[in-house]
């Protein structure tokens, strides 16, 4: 039984939706050689149980929620229900992307993994969010109204979103000359399917903060 509950709160409310990994067709599968590539496909937008997640957190949200409160939301969903650990710890590989379902199910992974979580789910919120790489680490970006200061990716303004911090923080670390890749989120292609193998075993030291 793989089934969770995840559970987080964000200002005044408390978020709890159940999800089962089991249930995604991504369960159990991993990509073994990072590709910037792959970059759109990574977050598996069309994973039925990022879908689910989505849609039980749009339900919870107030009716005045704009698309900075609803970034913030997933934010400390990503963070309260997933814990930094290294690809080492968990997969027992010294790097590879994790896809959503398989972070979900381990509780744990690094900046990418977190990141293809936070997309996933954000983009299934119709946020208009993007996976962006510097030398050494990733984030989601997302377009919305912010005060701080931002990305300009594709001539529109996306901010930075933290997902390895423990607090929900948005804003800009590397200069924009630093990023080295970004891309929005697609539906997988069979081509990125085909690259799919059952992911390593690791070490077992994985589980929920």
């Amino acid at each position: 039984m793989t089934a969770k509950t995840l559970r987080w709160t964000y200002g005044s409310r408390t978020y709890s939706v159940e999800a089962d990994p089991s249930e995604s067709p991504y369960f159990g599968k991993c990509q073994m050689s990072r590709s910037l590539e792959f970059l759109p496909f990574y977050s598996t937008v069309d994973d039925p149980v990022m879908k689910g997640i989505a849609e039980s957190i749009s339900d919870r949200l107030p009716d005045c929620a704009d698309d900075a409160y609803a970034a913030g939301v997933v934010l400390a969903m990503v963070q309260g229900n997933v814990r930094y650990a290294s690809d080492m710890e968990v997969y027992g590989e010294e790097d590879l992307w994790g896809l959503p379902a398989v972070v979900l199910h381990n509780g744990a992974g690094d900046c990418d993994c977190m990141t293809d979580l936070y997309v996933s789910v954000a983009h299934n919120l119709d946020l208009d969010v993007a996976s962006v790489v510097v030398a050494g680490h990733m984030f989601p970006a997302v377009r919305m109204d912010w005060d701080g200061v931002f990305y300009r990716l594709g001539g529109a303004r996306y901010y930075h979103i933290e997902v390895t911090d423990d607090i929900p923080v948005a804003g800009r670390y590397w200069a924009e000359s630093e990023v080295e890749a970004w891309s929005g989120p697609a539906v997988p292609s069979d081509w990125f399917r085909s690259t799919l193998t059952a992911c390593p075993s690791g070490k077992g030291s994985v589980g929920r903060r």
